[in-house]
């Protein structure tokens, strides 16, 4: 699993935590990237102050391919986001050019990726759903401290909001059904 998606589901576990039922506690859904109210600030939280592979982890769940964006909350769902590098070799003209103007900092990718959208139940980590959202060679490079899939995904409770940049916008119901989606193109 990427270190940087467990680290992210540890510390949103831990800040959501505190032994009430977690499904009924409207105010501890982080629905957006940086929580509530964008600050990331948890009012209620009581995160443990140690943590480690047996010690204050309620769950796992291993997570294909690389992600940069921040987990969502709402209700009993974990909203997260990945790309998944795939065997399918890229067409010759798929492959992106590198612009003389651009210092080059990352090798264009030969592969076709995956874009994937999972949601896992809160309590037990079960993957409750997993959509892949579009299947292409990404055109466009990455911060290479970051991922294809950097956009962190968003909810109003009743739509699911994923954003993969340049790669598309989508739109699903929180049970993983395709609402719409827009390509934004190369």
């Amino acid at each position: 699993m990427n270190s940087t998606w467990l680290l992210s589901l540890m510390f949103l576990l831990a800040h959501s935590m505190s032994g009430e039922d977690v499904a009924s506690r409207q105010v501890d859904n982080w629905h957006q990237w940086r929580g509530p109210t964008a600050t990331g600030f948890a009012s209620r939280a009581e995160p443990p102050i140690h943590w480690g592979p047996k010690q204050n982890i309620k769950w796992q769940a291993p997570i294909p391919g690389k992600g940069s964006s921040s987990p969502i909350v709402w209700e009993n769902r974990v909203f997260v986001l990945t790309a998944v590098p795939t065997d399918r070799k890229a067409e010759p003209d798929s492959v992106p050019k590198a612009d003389p103007k651009f210092q080059k900092r990352t090798n264009a990718p030969t592969n076709y990726y995956q874009f994937l959208v999972m949601a896992f139940d809160r309590e037990t980590g079960k993957l409750l759903w997993q959509q892949v959202a579009s299947e292409m060679v990404p055109h466009e490079g990455h911060h290479e401290t970051h991922s294809y899939a950097a956009g962190s995904p968003t909810t109003d409770g009743k739509y699911l909001y994923v954003s993969f940049g340049s790669f598309g916008n989508f739109c699903y119901t929180l049970d993983g059904k395709l609402v719409w989606k827009r390509d934004l193109g190369g």
